[in-house]
């Protein structure tokens, strides 16, 4: 592919309904550089969330493999399964009791599973807040009605890696946003 028909691509993504920083390629030689730096772990991947109910430990480390499992109608799904892919995410509590029951996490991840954050904060009791697929169906109602949160609240927050042309580090950082920030005052 030349540079003449090259379109700007995705090199980190996020979920749907998850907020916060992507990077895209605008060349083909930055796509090439980036993905290398990704598949290489010279890219550091920070989330922010709130989470249903506060972690037991106010840090520490998941790693438990993810099995990718399509349903009928080809969504994916993924769960904590020894047969999986080997996933590894760390978490600090940032904030405990956040409107008496909720914190919020800074989560950093050595894997880029599909789902991971999501899964892994699920497989320890405490879900992301919002989260349709692997949340708590009655708390999710509860802040829904509550609070107006209608998505999961999940934040890619900061993203570091190599500038594809020097090689200086780039860190960028997205605002929390809204809905965040308002829980986060109660």
């Amino acid at each position: 592919m030349d540079t003449l028909t090259f379109r700007p691509s995705l090199v980190h993504r996020i979920d749907r309904d998850t907020s916060g920083v992507i990077l895209i390629a605008k060349t083909k030689r930055s796509l090439d550089r980036l993905l290398s730096a990704l598949q290489n772990d010279k890219m550091d991947k920070t989330y922010a969330t709130i989470v249903t109910n506060v972690p037991e430990l106010p840090r520490g480390s998941i790693r438990k493999k993810l099995l990718r499992v399509e349903n009928a109608k080809n969504e994916a799904k993924v769960r904590v399964d020894e047969s999986g892919l080997p996933a590894v995410t760390h978490y600090e509590t940032l904030k405990s009791k956040i409107a008496g029951k909720y914190a919020l996490l800074q989560c950093r991840i050595e894997t880029g599973r599909t789902h991971q954050i999501r899964v892994h904060l699920a497989s320890i009791g405490t879900p992301v807040l919002g989260d349709r697929a692997y949340g708590e169906v009655g708390e999710n109602s509860f802040a829904k009605r509550k609070f107006g949160i209608s998505r999961q609240l999940l934040h890619a927050w900061k993203l570091e890696f190599p500038h594809p042309e020097t090689g200086e580090r780039i860190r960028v950082e997205a605002p929390l946003e809204p809905d965040m920030e308002e829980l986060l005052k109660g």
